[in-house]
């Protein structure tokens, strides 16, 4: 019985949090964006709100986030630097969702070229889930996408929160949030 209460007691903490999650994302997301340029920013700060970046993706250092699921269907979020207009800083852009082939070859992905104007909200870098290795990841196919980890991958220098893109491209990536 004590243990049943426990249990109800942490469910009502968590739908507490998430309530106010909610209420602040809801809040955030009826206030014009933020325009984010090459000066540093507290990622504390800037998270949940809507944002706007203007530059130019680096595909080089595209990931694939593996085992994400869309429709009952597997596949990957591609994440892909921004480098912002004006600056040697980057913010990394979840581009949205792109199914995995039948044979878990890579999917083949347009990223589009030249400058670009990028409007999503600004959201955490992952926590680590299970992992079968502690091994650093190898390759573009990433299980987690962790700040640090990405960051000596790359030697990029980073903001410190991902963009969850909204803005239409021509990239055929699915962006359902």
């Amino acid at each position: 019985i004590v243990l049943t209460l426990a249990l109800g007691q942490w469910q009502i903490g968590r739908a507490q949090y998430k309530e106010g999650l909610q209420a602040r994302y809801d809040a955030l997301s009826r206030q014009p964006a933020v325009h984010v340029g090459g000066q540093a920013i507290a990622g504390e700060a800037i998270l949940l709100r809507r944002v706007e970046v203007r530059g130019e993706y680096v595909p080089r250092f595209t990931v694939f986030v593996d085992n994400r699921i869309y429709q009952h269907r597997p596949g990957f979020h591609v994440a892909t630097p921004l480098r912002i207009a004006g600056s040697q800083r980057y913010v990394l852009v979840n581009r949205g969702w792109v199914a995995s082939p039948q044979d878990r070859s890579m999917p083949v992905i347009r990223t589009p070229a030249g400058e670009q104007v990028v409007q999503g909200v600004a959201t955490a870098f992952s926590e680590r889930y299970l992992e079968l290795s502690t091994k650093v990841a190898e390759g573009n196919v990433w299980q987690n996408l962790v700040f640090e980890r990405y960051r000596q991958a790359t030697g990029l220098d980073l903001q410190p929160f991902v963009l969850q893109q909204e803005s239409a491209a021509e990239d055929g990536l699915v962006r359902v949030w």
